[in-house]
């Protein structure tokens, strides 16, 4: 089973987004503050290199090529951090808008039988990649284990749990396990071939072609190349 509902955030949900909110907030500060140091030291050490190949290399007064090297690398700069700073000031407002709605999805889902995606980087992890739950007849769930709360991962894969995000976001604020443990089936790692779905992705089909699925899907981003 699969279903979704629209509620108001409870007292707990609204502490976590606004604690959320201030760190997506500090960051962007963060960046813009250390954005504005380099515009100023940064167009300064390339007018410096600047002056000190012009007077190895060319025997030239270096003092004149300072204003121009520091100036472009200014300007070019400025353009870039520009953009950067546009982009992701509008990237913070859509999350803005939906703490303000003050709107939760909560997704209820129980489990037939789940496939176990083996993490294989050489860096040791203490989940698998991720599972595919079998949630419908025909549809499949897919949640990484990276990303779900600490609390949570010691209870995963069960056959029910309930995932709570803000309505319109793709980030989930709880997860929350209800059922009992389930054992899953062990895959290797995605092939190149294959498709890689994200966090949270409903896919159409059965376990039984998990396979055939992600290599069908993979395949039209391999024609479009």
């Amino acid at each position: 089973m699969y279903s979704t509902r629209t509620r108001p955030m409870n007292t707990q949900e609204k502490e976590q987004v606004q604690q959320e909110l201030k760190v997506r907030n500090r960051g962007f500060f963060v960046q813009l503050a250390l954005s504005l140091v380099a515009l100023v030291f940064v167009p300064l050490l390339v007018g410096s290199l600047t002056e000190g190949i012009s007077t190895t290399f060319f025997h030239r007064d270096g003092w004149l090529m300072v204003l121009p090297g520091a100036g472009v690398t200014l300007v070019i700069m400025l353009i870039t951090q520009f953009r950067y700073f546009g982009y992701a000031y509008k990237q913070l407002q859509p999350y803005r808008q939906m703490v303000e709605r003050g709107m939760v999805e909560e997704i209820h889902c129980t489990a037939s039988e789940v496939v176990e995606i083996e993490n294989e980087t050489e860096e040791a992890q203490p989940c698998p990649m991720c599972w595919f739950f079998q949630v419908e007849s025909n549809r499949m769930l897919i949640l990484y284990c990276d990303l779900l709360p600490e609390d949570a991962q010691a209870h995963f894969p069960c056959t029910d749990f309930t995932l709570i995000r803000l309505e319109g976001d793709d980030d989930f604020l709880q997860v929350i396990p209800n059922g009992q443990p389930l054992t899953p089936q062990q895959r290797q790692d995605f092939t190149e071939d294959e498709y890689v779905p994200e966090d949270g992705e409903l896919l159409p089909g059965t376990l039984a072609r998990l396979d055939e699925i992600l290599r069908a899907r993979k395949l039209p981003e391999t024609e479009a190349v």
